[in-house]
């Protein structure tokens, strides 16, 4: 019974954590150099703010960069 808990325990946990760690908040300081801007916008639904989306070609990685209003 313990070992079952313990795994169950574990696997939520590491939920959790991923969770946090995929779904992070929208930034408002630009990337780093050699990021690029790939033209993509749109309204976050769950802030109700525009959202301009950047990518790094060398990682793949993809940045949420908040756009200030009237921007």
């Amino acid at each position: 019974m313990v070992p079952q808990l313990l795994i169950g325990g574990a696997i939520f946990s590491a939920g959790v954590v991923w969770e946090r760690w995929r779904y992070r908040r929208l930034d408002t300081t630009h990337p780093q150099p050699g990021w690029q801007a790939t033209g993509e916008r749109f309204v976050d639904p769950e802030t109700d703010a525009l959202v301009e989306v950047w990518y790094d070609p060398v990682s793949g990685e993809r940045h949420y960069l908040r756009v200030p209003p009237g921007g």
